[in-house]
């Protein structure tokens, strides 16, 4: 039987780490799911971590597939050559401004490709959800923070630096909090799984957090929190007035998570008569294995289109 041909994807996340091969049909296989601590940790050279993990992998599975490139997601902020990890607040092992891409592909010999984990999503969660990639879409995930993504003209919206759609970093008026980027005020210190864990423990600690929106969503503090990630959406919609307003992470697929009132507080915040009037809300498949897919999406997109970034 010939080998298959594809992109080896790894998508690193603060907890978890997986890592998978998609052929030139999409297809996934060989799927790998890890915690990230037992690969990257303290003191470890990252170059060799990337190394022994890529060179493992291929010798497992050396008679079924061909890896043409590796495509990394991961929670970072990315220089807009696509080289460069600025910041990796989650994950200590990675420094500052770290020159990546070159010195990996100097290693393992074949094109290395990363980027921000949300945009890996946005790729993925468009295409599955069968939405044209001419249409405009501005993608919020509302997660343990809260990441954005917008695709305009069939490509990511990178900006001057490569940083562009901080959404959970926006500052807030009155709002004294700390966050993890070290600012004080940004948004998804009221917003987050991080946020909705303090309110928990403030107010209702008996509950387990898996059961807040079912059995707390008409309580005052749960219905502003929901209010809360309504204005992010109202303010992505008023600032990009995008085709289509996606929305993914944990937070809208928790048990009991009230949907129609966030929808209803959605529009209620929007401007009006338009963007509200022509507003359209859907949601991601939530699956773990959305970042390896959108991760190997984008390393494809990369080896066909060398401009494309």
């Amino acid at each position: 039987m010939p080998k298959r041909s594809g992109i080896l994807g790894m998508d690193i996340g603060g907890t978890r780490f997986r890592i998978g091969f998609v052929d030139q049909e999409g297809q996934l296989s060989h799927y790998r799911e890890e915690r990230t601590q037992d690969y990257f940790k303290e003191g470890e050279d990252i170059f060799s971590v990337f190394s022994n993990l890529y060179h493992a992998y291929k010798k497992d599975y050396v008679e079924e597939i061909e890896i043409q490139a590796l495509s990394i997601g991961l929670p970072s902020t990315i220089d807009r050559s696509r080289k460069i990890i600025l910041q990796t607040p989650n994950i200590s092992l990675f420094p500052d401004n770290f020159v990546f891409t070159d010195l990996m592909q100097e290693k393992i010999g074949i094109p290395v490709y990363i980027n921000r984990d949300v945009n890996n999503l946005l790729l993925y969660d468009v295409k599955e959800l069968g939405i044209p990639e001419d249409k405009s879409v501005s993608a919020i995930y509302f997660g343990t923070g809260v990441g954005n993504a917008v695709l305009l003209n069939g490509r990511i919206l990178l900006g001057k630096n490569g940083v562009a759609s901080e959404l959970g970093h926006l500052p807030v008026l009155l709002n004294e909090k700390k966050c993890s980027c070290g600012n004080v005020g940004c948004l998804e210190t009221i917003v987050s799984g991080i946020a909705l864990q303090a309110l928990k423990a403030d107010k209702y600690p008996d509950i387990l957090i898996d059961n807040i929106f079912e059995e707390k969503k008409d309580e005052k503090e749960i219905d502003l929190f929901v209010r809360n990630m309504a204005k992010v959406i109202a303010t992505e919609e008023n600032l990009f007035d995008p085709d289509y307003i996606l929305l993914g992470g944990g937070l809208p697929m928790m048990k009991g998570f009230p949907r129609e009132k966030l929808e209803s507080y959605a529009h209620e915040y929007t401007r009006k008569p338009y963007p509200e009037q022509n507003m359209t809300i859907v949601y991601a498949r939530q699956d773990q294995k959305n970042g390896i897919l959108g991760a190997c999406l984008y390393g494809k997109k990369r080896l066909e289109d060398s401009s494309y970034l």
